[in-house]
């Protein structure tokens, strides 16, 4: 039982202690061109991620230890939405962004000698918003750094991606 209250605790007192350094950027798509029917205006993950990633570098979190790079496991990005995002892009532009910083290195998580210092989670989630009489799918795409030692979450945050629907 105090097992459970001391992560509890840890994990409260981690996300207290979180912070940022600059809010999170809006990343709005352009909303598709007359005459273009047949594309559907898509969210820019791909801006959404390095937003993040410069946010995270900012913050100081990556700063290795022994001056070598961190050693990071990255989990998977859960996609929440209903319409089908493609998380193996966004977790392959995590993975590039990333190791432009020249702060880490990805691991694969097999064996004791790449023990990571750190795991890297997401997920992508939305909601439909109507604002004006004009309906708009809403993306959210969140990250989240936490020790593989003890759990606790070192940063974390989330950035708005919009979507103008029709």
């Amino acid at each position: 039982m105090s097992y459970k209250l001391f992560f509890l605790a840890a994990f409260f007192f981690a996300t207290a202690c979180a912070k940022t350094v600059e809010p999170p950027a809006v990343v709005e798509t352009p909303q598709a061109q007359v005459g273009e029917t047949e594309k559907q205006p898509r969210p820019d993950f791909d801006a959404a991620v390095r937003t993040l990633i410069k946010h995270l570098a900012k913050s100081g979190v990556l700063k290795p230890v022994d001056g070598g790079k961190n050693k990071i496991l990255m989990t998977r990005v859960v996609d929440k939405t209903a319409q089908k995002v493609n998380v193996a892009e966004i977790q392959s532009v995590i993975k590039r962004e990333m190791t432009k910083t020249g702060k880490i290195a990805f691991i694969d998580g097999k064996g004791d000698a790449k023990r990571p210092d750190f795991a890297l989670s997401g997920k992508v989630t939305s909601r439909i918003a109507n604002i004006r009489g004009e309906e708009r799918t809403e993306f959210y795409l969140y990250l989240a750094l936490s020790e593989s030692k003890t759990g606790v979450v070192f940063w974390e945050n989330q950035t708005p991606v919009l979507m103008t629907g029709k």
